[in-house]
């Protein structure tokens, strides 16, 4: 449902609506705060303001263990629109300050918190590698190489900064790029496919592409992003080209589990290595499900989420 309102919908009076019945939801939870032994709180409960909700569940039940995979203390270059203007900077700050115990997905994120709250937890970005199965190297989805990126509309903005990479490789070699997202995309003189995101069909979109890309700014809100993107590539077997901007450079080691790419002509000559050579494209996809098996699965993970709770 969140995702239809935030990122389906075009519809600004959809959306208020949605915030204005979620907000009345969250007050009638109130009721029931004090029959529980913690309370997660993921990100917040509002997108906008200061976060007033927050500080009355403190006041039932200061039992809180809050949950932040996003640099939102910093404005993303995104954010332009007059919603940005009503959302509280401060607001992580806050939160951390009423919470007993904080969990981050990424280091860079954690040395922000630390200045609140001392009991903060680094737990990486984890996917169900059950779910997340190896792609079949055999199976051509196309007679290209498709180059691919997926993600929500506002971080297209990321992906538009490479138009002239993605025109130069076009020009030199049969590629398509595949963009699986809400919304569509066109590039100049680039074959776009635009592949609207759904969950049922998000294992088979992402083991249909030959390469997966994920460009980023040297951003403060950048820098806090979790690699879900790299994650999801990696964790089917897909090989990555990256921009070594946070947990991006600590995920991929240049040339052995991925590539790092950091001016477009380090783009155009990374790219253009595995859209020459296939079996190094498999080579490098699957000792990325590798490190993703390692160090960014549920399994791996969910420990020290135990351990977390237990310390609560």
């Amino acid at each position: 449902t969140l995702f239809k309102y935030l990122y389906q919908t075009k519809n600004p009076i959809k959306k208020i609506l949605f915030y204005f019945i979620t907000y009345l939801v969250r007050i009638k939870d109130l009721t029931k705060v004090k029959d529980y032994d913690i309370i997660f709180i993921h990100q917040g409960l509002c997108y906008f303001g200061p976060p007033v909700l927050e500080y009355l569940i403190a006041k039932l039940n200061n039992n809180i263990i809050y949950d932040i995979d996003d640099a939102h203390f910093a404005k993303p270059i995104f954010a332009t629109g007059i919603a940005a203007r009503f959302h509280d900077r401060d607001r992580i700050a806050k939160l951390c300050k009423i919470s007993k115990q904080v969990v981050v997905s990424v280091n860079y994120i954690k040395q922000y918190v630390q200045k609140y709250n001392p009991n903060v937890t680094v737990i990486p970005t984890s996917i169900d590698i059950q779910r997340y199965t190896l792609k079949n190297y055999k199976v051509k989805y196309e007679d290209s190489v498709i180059i691919g990126w997926t993600g929500t509309a506002s971080g297209l903005i990321y992906l538009k900064d490479l138009e002239d990479v993605f025109q130069k490789l076009s020009q030199l070699y049969n590629i398509k790029l595949k963009i699986i997202s809400s919304k569509k995309i066109e590039f100049k003189e680039v074959n776009v496919i635009n592949c609207k995101w759904s969950l049922k069909n998000e294992i088979t979109d992402l083991q249909s592409i030959d390469i997966g890309v994920m460009p980023l700014p040297n951003t403060d809100f950048a820098k806090g992003k979790g690699g879900f993107k790299i994650i999801q590539y990696m964790g089917v077997g897909v090989p990555v080209v990256c921009s070594p901007v946070g947990v991006n450079a600590e995920i991929v080691q240049d040339g052995i589990n991925g590539f790092l790419a950091n001016t477009k002509e380090e783009w155009i000559e990374k790219l253009s290595l595995l859209i020459e050579n296939e079996s190094l494209r498999e080579i490098i996809g699957r000792r990325g499900r590798e490190t993703i098996k390692d160090k960014y699965t549920i399994e791996v993970n969910a420990p020290k989420f135990i351990q977390v709770i237990k310390r609560n």
